[in-house]
């Protein structure tokens, strides 16, 4: 099956990059048994400020959002470590391992279960799976915030590099908003970052992945990827 990306620039306080992951892994199946969650070692490091004053609760509550329908209870979970968005991939890759999936990351750094696993234990993987996510958590103080400056720099990859790139494959894509209401169309977190509105555009929006092969899907999104990468968006780190 072929791992579709999931727009994913800046989520809410708790979810930073991870209903990308979770969509992604929605689509895909998984084996294990609840007797197998994965416990990694916990961390027997200093605990910082910012580390007491996490809201592990609200985390795990919006965590817990998106498994809704895939999951009917969770279990008790504890913070292993928490990790930048750069670790994310390995350090969850790592954790599904040690519970007994074969797991590997996709050319766009999403995690993808075998894809033999059969059909029937779906809700053992994601049981699995949201054990991972919790234990290692992307908290706030190690996200770049999403600003104003980073929405520019968006809208100016849009209409400026992708749409020409897309072009250049004969793929249409609808026509851009004003810089205006491409921005109003961002909502704010209350703190200085912002994310995508529903009706944010977003050219591949216009792009129907369904029709391509997952080698061709691949292909398209290393020529003309997404999103600008990190160090577009955040040239002085």
């Amino acid at each position: 099956m072929r791992n579709i990306s999931v727009r994913c620039l800046r989520l809410s306080r708790y979810a930073v990059l991870l209903v990308a992951a979770a969509l992604c892994a929605a689509m895909l199946g998984g084996c294990s048994n609840q007797g197998d969650v994965a416990t990694p070692p916990k961390s027997t490091g200093s605990v910082s400020s910012q580390e007491e004053e996490f809201d592990y609760g609200g985390f795990l509550k919006e965590l817990q959002t998106m498994y809704f329908g895939l999951l009917t209870e969770f279990p008790k979970v504890q913070v292993v470590r928490f990790v930048a968005p750069a670790e994310r991939p390995e350090a969850w890759k790592e954790c599904m391992l040690a519970a007994g999936w074969a797991v590997y990351l996709t050319f766009d750094s999403g995690m993808a279960p075998p894809d033999d696993l059969p059909s029937d234990q779906l809700s053992a993987y994601y049981l699995d799976e949201y054990v991972c996510f919790a234990q290692f958590p992307i908290p706030p103080w190690l996200v770049q915030v999403f600003g104003g400056d980073q929405i520019r720099v968006v809208f100016d990859y849009y209409v400026n590099v992708l749409i020409p790139c897309l072009a250049e494959r004969n793929i249409r894509v609808a026509e851009p908003p004003t810089w205006e209401v491409f921005r109003d169309s961002w909502v704010s977190d209350g703190s200085g970052g912002f994310s995508a509105g529903s009706d944010a555009w977003f050219p591949y929006g216009s792009v129907k992945a369904s029709t391509y092969s997952e080698t061709a899907w691949e292909e398209l999104n290393i020529a003309c990827p997404q999103n600008p990468s990190n160090e577009i968006l955040w040239p002085n780190g």
